[in-house]
């Protein structure tokens, strides 16, 4: 077990994890170049909270990888 005051993300998980956002929205409407909402913030990137089906995402992110974190 465990035992941490705080966690912090490794820098290489998160940037493949946002990379893999930014892909998996690629392929949605929300970055078509004529559609405009909230999704798509001041930079043109799409930032609602998941491109992925919920089972899905749960699926990938049940077991973390101890590895991608520093505990401090």
């Amino acid at each position: 077990e465990l035992s941490s005051e705080t966690i912090d993300c490794m820098q290489e998980p998160f940037e493949i994890y946002n990379s893999n956002v930014d892909e998996e929205h690629s392929k949605m409407v929300w970055t078509h170049d004529k559609v405009n909402s909230w999704y798509r913030n001041g930079s043109g990137r799409v930032i609602t909270n998941s491109p992925w089906r919920l089972v899905d995402y749960w699926n990938f992110t049940k077991e973390p990888n101890e590895k991608d974190y520093k505990f401090n």
